[in-house]
């Protein structure tokens, strides 16, 4: 049983999955994600759970984010503040699934049979999709509009294998 604060998207994809989701009661897992209309009654409810033994799970590290939301335009608090609210709280560790954390990485290449040696990552965000990859051991494509673009600078473990500015650029370090 899982007890899940976050919007639809996420619920959806566990249901379908063949999780079984509670609103109240006992539950193993809290999982967070996402939830511009999460409540004090369930942040509680989440709270309470974990301090019975129930596995905190973020699924990624957002801590605010741009957007819109029934009418609304601006900046929402993420996942990861909720997540290490209840963290703070029940002193038990998070959990996170999402990038750049390396299991989502390896579980997706897992799920398709593939090798480390034989994937690469094409991404568009050094701290999430390129980190992500690094942490896994996979080659990473960085793709940027940037013609001015300094990869020393970044830091090792943001520094992606290889960098294309355009599909033109890309084409060529995918099929040399």
């Amino acid at each position: 049983k899982c007890f899940v604060i976050s919007e639809w998207g996420l619920r959806t994809d566990l249901e379908r999955q063949g999780m079984t989701l509670v609103n109240e009661g006992d539950a193993g897992v809290v999982l967070i994600g996402v939830d511009r209309r999460v409540s004090y009654s369930e942040l509680n409810h989440a709270t309470r759970l974990v301090l019975n033994g129930a596995k905190l799970i973020c699924v990624g590290t957002t801590m605010v984010f741009k957007g819109t939301f029934l009418g609304e335009s601006g900046m929402f608090l993420g996942e990861a503040p909720f997540a290490n609210a209840i963290s703070m709280a029940t002193k038990a560790p998070i959990t996170y699934i999402g990038k750049p954390y390396p299991e989502i990485f390896l579980q997706t290449i897992a799920s398709f049979g593939a090798r480390l040696k034989d994937v690469i990552m094409l991404g568009d965000n050094l701290s999430s999709d390129i980190k992500g990859a690094n942490a896994a051991g996979i080659e990473s494509i960085f793709i940027t509009k940037s013609v001015k673009f300094e990869p020393m600078k970044i830091p090792k473990e943001e520094r992606p294998t290889f960098i294309a500015r355009d599909l033109k650029e890309l084409n060529d370090i995918m099929f040399k």
